[in-house]
């Protein structure tokens, strides 16, 4: 196996002994040719905006283009909700339909924050449970509902 390496070998041992023989030589080389870089630092730019990683016709960056003309910007898009009471059975349920439309027709849209979707944490029986605020199926008692107001009032939980 040495036989295949003799003249790697042999190359590593002459750079070796060229370095150690001229080493003050070497050093000030590095030294300047590390100078001679740190002169350039200036003038790199860094980029991280996206615009710069797609070329103009490509589908991602067109897809982009169009959820920005339509949002104003990706950073997040907000709606308002009047009504007389939010948490009334019919607006917790559109709520939660509008935001299942919204993640699945809105290209880019990753998650959709809203009454009838966010999680609380909550002490029960002395354990911290984290849940939603409001159930899967949403409640129509008055009770419930009534529990649901109380906790998303609480600040406890924030």
């Amino acid at each position: 196996m040495r036989e295949k390496f003799e003249n790697i070998y042999d190359w590593f041992e002459k750079l070796g002994s060229f370095i150690v023989r001229f080493r003050w030589i070497v050093i000030s080389c590095l030294a300047l040719l590390i100078g001679a870089a740190a002169l350039g630092l200036p003038k790199v730019e860094l980029s991280v905006s996206t615009d710069d990683w797609f070329q103009e016709g490509e589908e991602v960056r067109q897809a982009q283009d169009r959820f920005d003309e339509m949002f104003g910007g990706s950073e997040y898009a907000a709606m308002l909700i009047e009504a007389d009471d939010v948490f009334a059975p019919e607006i917790l349920s559109m709520m939660r339909r509008l935001g299942d439309d919204l993640l699945s027709e809105i290209e880019f849209a990753d998650r959709v924050t809203s009454l009838a979707d966010i999680e609380v944490i909550l002490s029960e029986e002395g354990r911290i449970v984290s849940r939603e605020l409001v159930p899967e199926e949403i409640p129509h008692d008055p009770k419930e509902i009534e529990e649901i107001r109380r906790i998303a009032y609480e600040e406890s939980h924030m």
